[in-house]
């Protein structure tokens, strides 16, 4: 799960939300109709020293996120190319045998054949 924080809505309950808020909560907070909390008796909240207060990720976290799907997305791509090179290689190895078996049975027919013109003798 994400996320969450607590928030004071205008009638005084105080609920706990799903962080990067939905727009319409986000405009009502901007608005100050609803208040970030600390907790349920209603402590005022301060964000962190180190992280500054957002709506939602920076821009670096999502082009982060984006890359990290992109180089997924490349690496499955990748297994999938080789794995499907490693078929055709298997496949290519089936089929030389099979063409030198066939090239093996039409040498010996060749032979079997009786030359034209040519009887054979009675059984």
């Amino acid at each position: 799960m994400g996320m969450t924080g607590l928030f004071r809505c205008e009638n005084g309950q105080v609920l706990e939300m799903d962080l990067p808020l939905p727009d319409a909560f986000a405009a009502r907070l901007k608005r100050g109709e609803i208040v970030r909390v600390a907790d349920l008796d209603g402590t005022p909240w301060e964000p962190p020293a180190e992280q500054a207060t957002t709506a939602g990720p920076s821009e670096a976290e999502l082009l982060a996120r984006d890359l990290d799907d992109a180089r997924a997305e490349l690496d499955l791509a990748t297994r999938q190319r080789d794995d499907l090179a490693a078929e055709l290689a298997q496949a290519r190895q089936e089929l030389a045998a099979v063409t030198a078996e066939r090239d093996a049975l039409a040498a010996e027919l060749a032979q079997a054949k009786p030359a034209r013109g040519v009887k054979r003798p009675s059984e």
